[in-house]
């Protein structure tokens, strides 16, 4: 399933590439302890990976720019001591509609890159992210035989982040943001009782390759299009 998500982000890339104002985006999530370690006996989940790819538009007269994003992200399999035995991995799915909030330069009309902008880079280039998102999980447990869950759950990111960039056509963004999900209940990681509920709440770090092939084209042509 993982390699079906990565291989979709990779098509839509190429589709978008001559036309869109995309990004290219790396992650890592940190899960936190909690309710299944504290089963298992272990951190599970303190390495995830993940890729994703977005497309870009913003208000016409403030910089509140927005990225509907598509991602995948992988916790390898983890070899635990739960049921004697198993390896335990997470697979996720997620949409997301990130806001990106340049609150120290938001009354600013400029739609221009940020190599294009002149002076107190800082204040052009630090963002205030927040991100809704619904993420499809899907938890593996490995004994004799494999078992599966799937979780459905609603996340909010909250994070801030910087842009750097290298040209009118390419921008590097890191950033950062924490993740609180809902509390949901699950049997196949279960307690003695089996009534306790746990969350995916966790911490992101993750840098975006911002792409803006319209700057290819003259200056007129972009001048046609208001989003630019």
């Amino acid at each position: 399933m993982y390699k079906k998500i990565i291989a979709s982000l990779l098509f839509l890339s190429i589709c978008w590439s001559s036309k869109a104002q995309f990004g290219l985006s790396t992650e890592f999530r940190s899960y936190p302890v909690n309710t299944w370690e504290n089963i298992v006996g272990d951190n599970l989940f303190d390495a995830n990976y993940g890729l994703s790819l977005d497309y870009w538009f913003r208000l016409k007269n403030y910089r509140w720019e927005m990225m509907p994003t598509i991602s995948a992200s992988l916790s390898p399999a983890k070899n635990t001591n739960y049921l004697e035995s198993s390896d335990i991995g997470l697979t996720t799915g997620r949409f997301q509609f990130k806001n990106n909030i340049y609150i120290l330069d938001f009354e600013n009309d400029c739609n221009c890159p940020t190599f294009s902008k002149q002076n107190g880079w800082f204040k052009k280039s630090f963002y205030l992210q927040v991100a809704p998102a619904y993420a499809w999980n899907r938890l593996a447990v490995n004994t004799a035989e494999t078992s599966t869950a799937n979780m459905h759950l609603f996340e909010l990111g909250l994070g801030a982040g910087f842009d750097i960039g290298f040209s009118d056509l390419v921008t590097l963004s890191p950033y950062f943001n924490y993740v609180i999900t809902n509390r949901f209940n699950q049997d196949l990681i279960q307690t003695i009782e089996n009534s306790e509920s746990t969350n995916l709440n966790h911490l992101v770090v993750g840098i975006r390759l911002g792409l803006r092939p319209d700057y290819a084209r003259p200056s007129y042509m972009r001048r046609r299009n208001l989003r630019y």
